[in-house]
């Protein structure tokens, strides 16, 4: 197949955000290692089966922690569904999309990256807003037990205190959001824990 345009760039932002990438792929090695080359992958397997890709992945996933997995084939499916977080493009295999946790639904890998990104800002905030609540329940509910908050007053701060951790969450909708980012669409039939999908 022909690459996708923007697989160069959408490699080059996830390996600059820190993570490590690796090529599995059903081709020949020949092939594989052009394509490699082409990307830059140093770690690159060929001639992998469904059964070998998913030896790779729970290889890697021990050693290093949980995975992505980006597939878009029918002999993607199997290892998609073992994967920690796995995405399939929107115009793969639907086997592929039943089995990922993501579906881009365009055809652009910069996507990927951008979503990443966009979800790692969302759990920012959530941790942001689980401070800002422990904090907050933590003065509040002793104070107004003890009476030295008047209830009409402790329930002003309660409404204050969701005010503040919605407000904190509408900050994502000012991040400004490529096109494509809007196109992620979540599959939650695969987005079980990863001991139901083993």
């Amino acid at each position: 197949d022909q690459l996708r345009s923007d697989a160069s760039d959408a490699l080059r932002e996830l390996r600059r955000a820190g993570l490590g990438t690796v090529l599995l792929s059903g081709d020949s090695p020949a092939r594989v290692a052009a394509v490699a080359a082409r990307l830059d992958f140093a770690d690159w397997h060929a001639d992998q089966q469904p059964a070998a890709k998913i030896e790779v992945l729970e290889r890697l996933q021990t050693a290093h922690g949980p995975a992505l997995m980006v597939g878009d084939g029918v002999n993607d499916a199997p290892v998609l569904g073992r994967a920690a977080v796995s995405v399939a493009m929107g115009q793969g295999a639907d086997l592929a999309k039943a089995h990922a946790d993501l579906v881009l639904l365009g055809s652009r890998l910069r996507a990927l990256p951008q979503a990443l990104h966009l979800a790692q800002r969302s759990m920012a905030v959530i941790r942001q807003n689980i401070r800002w609540s422990y904090a907050y329940n933590a003065l509040a509910i002793p104070a107004a037990a003890l009476g030295l908050v008047p209830p009409w007053l402790a329930a002003i701060g309660m409404s204050a205190s969701s005010i503040v951790v919605v407000w904190n969450s509408m900050r994502l909708l000012r991040v400004r959001r490529p096109a494509a980012v809007a196109g992620v669409l979540v599959n939650s039939t695969a987005a079980a824990p990863l001991s139901e999908r083993a």
